[in-house]
């Protein structure tokens, strides 16, 4: 029977190293980052973009129901909060867990000030989307432009 060792070639060794490390993290259960931990995963995944009168944060955040998560604004930060529960039916015995469970917490610095009064969060197919009217203060304001002429 002939063999061969993974040292035979640089590059074998490499693809043997990534084997293992995909075979050692793709088996373990990725645990939520807890809530107010640092961490290097960002969970939930955020887009926010503005326009004219608002600012809007998109959260990925497929399979949570709208109990599990919670809104709140204070100062200049939006957060956002959740959990998911691993729910395994009766007598079931995970093999393999890839999908996150467990609590997390995401605060952001917005750009401009908020009408905190007026912020909307909007629940579908996965995606938080937060509606965050900026104040009047924070929002464009055209200044008419009069010729001196005019002032006097």
């Amino acid at each position: 029977m002939l063999t061969r060792s993974i040292f035979d070639s640089p590059l074998a060794t490499l693809a043997e190293m990534d084997r293992l490390f995909d075979t050692m993290v793709g088996g373990a259960p990725l645990p939520m980052p807890a809530a107010g931990a640092r961490s290097r995963v960002l969970f939930p995944a955020l887009n926010i973009y503005e326009d004219e009168a608002n600012v809007y944060a998109e959260a990925e955040l497929p399979g949570f129901s709208l109990g599990d998560l919670d809104v709140s604004i204070a100062g200049d930060e939006l957060t956002i909060r959740g959990k998911r529960q691993l729910n395994l039916p009766e007598g079931a015995t995970s093999l393999r867990r890839e999908r996150l469970a467990g609590e997390f917490e995401r605060t952001v610095a917005l750009p401009v000030e908020i009408d905190v009064e007026r912020v909307e969060a909007m629940l579908a197919n996965g995606v938080l989307l937060i509606t965050l009217p900026k104040s009047r203060s924070a929002q464009a304001r055209k200044i008419e432009v009069r010729s001196a002429h005019e002032a006097s």
